[in-house]
């Protein structure tokens, strides 16, 4: 018996752990013993270490280490059975280019939400669409970079006294801490560096809060932050350029058509553009150049 697997996108440069559950494919009473993967097909001097782990409940982890280069990993796990049988699992693995900044895997989702991109809509030249790294890319597009913007601290009363623990900036969908303090990072007036231990973080608000009072001190935050509207308009017009290749036609009395999901690209696209933050820029006469 053989299975076919699909498995999740995985970058050039990662490590990472495919879960095979073979259960439902097992006889009554019978149960994995043992397992070995093996290479059936890589791309063209593609590599990747592969190697099993311990089986619990008859699913089998299978670690997959820096396939490289990008393309599609065909990878045998063969399992032998307490009858001693064997099922072979097939898992086809995407690789993709490498890794996405840590602080990113919020938008990203976000992103795939709104857009309803999945992991492999369409491939072209062999990269399946739609990686993380093609969402964040796009996300990159439309992205603000700012320096040291004071935060706005948020007065509050707690038994007729007055604290500060809350601070917002006029940014939202900010990256994470987690892709580093070049990305993300908070200072006070004087330049001394927040450790994360002293705030958490509300990203999609833009909302910093600090675990104890700061008297209203000045908080400056440098950051990222990100237009999801825009971002999401893009990919659907690249999906509506994609979906230009299907074609309408009618067979055994049947029509059908690819209209109705071409429009609805045409639709979102439009619909997000029309929530995406405007873009501004400075004219100056040429008479009076600053």
């Amino acid at each position: 018996m053989a299975i076919d697997i699909l498995a999740t996108p995985q970058a050039t440069t990662e490590k990472r752990t495919h879960f095979i559950d073979f259960t439902l494919d097992l006889p009554a009473g019978v149960s994995v013993s043992s397992a070995v993967a093996g290479t059936v097909t890589f791309p063209t001097s593609g590599t990747a270490a592969l190697s099993v782990g311990a089986i619990a409940a008859n699913v089998v982890p299978l670690t997959v280490t820096n396939p490289a280069p990008a393309g599609d990993y065909l990878v045998s796990v063969t399992a032998t059975l307490s009858d001693t049988e064997t099922i072979v699992a097939y898992l086809r693995i995407p690789a993709v280019w490498k890794t996405v900044r840590a602080g990113m895997d919020y938008l990203i989702a976000a992103l795939r939400g709104m857009t309803d991109a999945g992991y492999d809509d369409f491939r072209v030249a062999g990269a399946p669409y739609w990686s993380d790294k093609h969402l964040q890319d796009f996300l990159d597009k439309y992205r603000d970079d700012f320096i040291e913007e004071e935060l706005f601290p948020v007065q509050q009363y707690r038994n007729g006294t007055v604290y500060y623990q809350d601070y917002r900036s006029q940014y939202g969908n900010l990256e994470g801490i987690a892709s580093g303090t070049a990305v993300f990072k908070l200072d006070n007036s004087g330049g001394t560096n927040m450790p994360g231990t002293m705030w958490t973080a509300d990203y999609p608000r833009g909302m910093i809060s600090f675990v104890n009072d700061t008297l209203g001190s000045s908080m400056m935050l440098t950051g990222r932050s990100y237009d999801l509207n825009a971002a999401a308009a893009e990919v659907w017009r690249y999906k509506l350029a994609n979906a230009a290749k299907m074609y309408t036609f009618s067979a055994g009395g049947q029509s059908f058509q690819r209209r109705e999901f071409t429009e609805n690209c045409r639709y979102m696209a439009e619909y997000y553009e029309g929530l995406a933050a405007p873009t501004i820029v400075s004219l100056y006469r040429g008479d009076s150049i600053p």
